[in-house]
């Protein structure tokens, strides 16, 4: 991975690129875009991936309106199509409860191939309309990183307003508080 890849495709996109110029640039910036995998939404909900060719088999993405769903070293394409079904089908719930069902049914499809690389984390980061993050949830060195993740934002769920309330109304924020 290049952690630089990410920051570069959103400065592109808060200037007025679309999700698939972005990735255009990006592919044409990276010299080891081959080992590359990424997805891209833009403002508009257009959505743009590139799978390189040296991923781990199986690897491969679906794009559609406002979501991108992808995965390498899979057990093969049903897992990014039940990834996509389920987001699709929670279309009334919010954002981190779509993906966060969208990587379960991924899982629940096969996930990762083989047991040489077992999951030891899981990590769900949302943002709305504000600077900082609406959902910053991680689990690192866990047995079940999903199931602890799941639970994590379970306990959050009922907070997730107070704190993207609290910076700009702290008094509205406590009403909240005071309701939870």
């Amino acid at each position: 991975t290049d952690p630089r890849l990410g920051p570069f495709a959103l400065r592109l996109m808060e200037t007025g690129y679309s999700a698939a110029r972005a990735l255009h640039e990006l592919e044409a910036s990276d010299p080891h875009i081959e080992r590359r995998q990424l997805g891209l939404v833009d403002g508009d909900g257009n959505s743009a991936a590139r799978t390189g060719s040296v991923n781990r088999d199986w690897s491969g993405h679906i794009t559609k309106r406002n979501y991108v769903a992808m995965g390498n070293g899979l057990v093969g394409e049903q897992v990014v199509q039940a990834m996509a079904k389920a987001f699709e089908e929670s279309e009334a719930e919010n954002l981190e409860e779509r993906l966060m069902r969208a990587v379960e049914a991924g899982q629940e499809a096969g996930g990762e191939k083989g047991d040489s690389t077992p999951q030891h984390s899981a990590a769900l980061l949302v943002y709305g309309s504000l600077s900082y993050p609406r959902v910053d949830l991680r689990v690192d060195e866990h047995p079940k990183p999903l199931v602890e993740l799941r639970r994590i934002l379970e306990i959050y769920k009922p907070q997730i307003d107070y704190f993207s309330l609290r910076a700009s109304d702290p008094e509205g924020a406590q009403a909240i508080r005071a309701e939870m």
